[in-house]
């Protein structure tokens, strides 16, 4: 009898042993696996602990920083009260209080097969994981109008896990098919919200990222270089943008001159504003469509920033646009060191990151554009979603 009862102590100590056994491992592997995630989840506290901690050791030194100069904390107050335009829209936030100079990033819809089925919510990773901010800048986050609610909750999520500040867009209940389709592609509305909201929070200046663009550590030298000079008197800054066409890792060390043979030449450029602007705007005549800034009547594909980059360049002075030479109109299909290397060292520049993340995709990715076959697809989506919004509403 008692050799029965120390044998079944003895399974159930071994038991025990091999679930602390399967529990380490688990850990182990979340711990060093990489960000590419083949399916969508809430990453585990264990799989972003290392660069959490950092991340809060930084934002920590910077809180304290900002405290000591009499500065309210931005993570004292993260969620912040919501704009009048913002109720109207529908809107759910996690707010900054007050900041200097903000990195706005917009990150909508998934255009399959224009885009890779997971590529936001991966670039998004990856931005998140290898992108050092330094004090004085924040990150800012739009979330815009994401037909898939469950792609919509995996990104709130994400970006809650790493103690994000953003806001959130919502699609209508619109039983018609097209004005979901303007909304999901009205990407100039949400960058006109974002800049507007963020002013309202003080913000001195916005630059107006696409959810895609990695900034790497090189870069906020010559933005902050201007950005925290009151003399100087232009309101706006264009920094330049190249693509990847090779899926290469991706960190914050990325320098220019060794990454260019991975990238195309210099694209649409991003466009930073100062707070200024609120007051200035009535004087800039030529800005006469409907929108804070950008032209909220064009929507996504339809030279919704090249129609402002070319009216900034072609009306304003450099002594208002800084950094005009970043905009040249049409893509390069390569980097020209001689000429781009001085401009990029001037004014900073973006890495747009590839549009098929995922660990199956292939390596060389040129670019080759399928927007027709997305927008079909995506209208096909949202018929769906207006039949299924009609039939809730005619439940009730």
């Amino acid at each position: 009898m008692i050799q029965k009862q120390c044998y079944s102590k003895g399974i159930v100590i071994v038991r025990f042993l091999a679930l602390l056994i399967v529990f380490w491992l688990g850990v182990m592997i979340g711990y060093n696996s990489n960000f590419y995630l083949t399916e969508f989840h809430q990453p585990t506290y264990s799989s972003i602990k290392p660069f959490y901690r950092s991340w809060k050791e930084s934002v920590t030194s910077s809180v304290e920083s900002s405290e000591s100069n009499g500065v309210t904390s931005h993570l004292s107050q993260l969620s912040g009260v919501t704009s009048e335009l913002a109720r109207k829209i529908g809107v759910e936030s996690r707010e900054a209080s007050v900041g200097n100079w903000y990195m706005m990033r917009i990150v909508s819809n998934d255009l399959t097969p224009h885009h890779g089925e997971n590529q936001t919510y991966l670039n998004t990773l990856t931005i998140l994981k290898e992108e050092r901010i330094p004090p004085g800048f924040r990150r800012f986050w739009l979330v815009n109008c994401i037909w898939n609610g469950t792609k919509e909750k995996q990104l709130i999520r994400l970006l809650e896990s790493w103690g994000e500040h953003y806001m959130v867009l919502k699609m209508s209940n619109s039983t018609d098919a097209k004005q979901l389709y303007n909304e999901a592609l009205n990407l100039n509305g949400a960058r006109n919200t974002g800049i507007q909201r963020l002013f309202d929070l003080g913000a001195k200046w916005v630059v107006a990222l696409d959810g895609g663009q990695f900034v790497p550590e090189e870069s906020f030298p010559p933005m902050q270089k201007l950005f925290e000079d009151d003399t100087r008197n232009e309101t706006f800054h264009l920094l330049p943008m190249i693509r990847a066409v090779y899926k290469i890792p991706v960190n914050s060390s990325l320098n220019f001159e060794k990454i260019s043979p991975n990238t195309t030449g210099l694209h649409e450029c991003t466009i930073a504003v100062h707070r200024k602007f609120l007051t200035e705007r009535t004087a800039y005549s030529f800005l006469k469509y409907r929108g804070l800034l950008y032209d909220e009547s064009r929507l996504f594909a339809k030279a919704e920033r090249m129609t402002l980059l070319w009216l900034l360049k072609r009306q304003l002075s450099d002594k208002v646009v800084s950094c005009k030479g970043a905009f040249v109109g049409e893509p390069r299909n390569k980097v020209n060191l001689k000429q781009d290397l001085p401009l990029v060292r001037k004014c900073g520049w973006s890495y747009r990151l590839v549009y098929f993340p995922e660990p199956w995709a292939p390596y060389y990715q040129p670019r080759k554009s399928k927007r027709p076959e997305a927008f079909e697809e995506l209208r096909t989506n949202l018929a769906t979603l207006a039949e299924k919004n009609n039939s809730t509403s005619s439940s009730f």
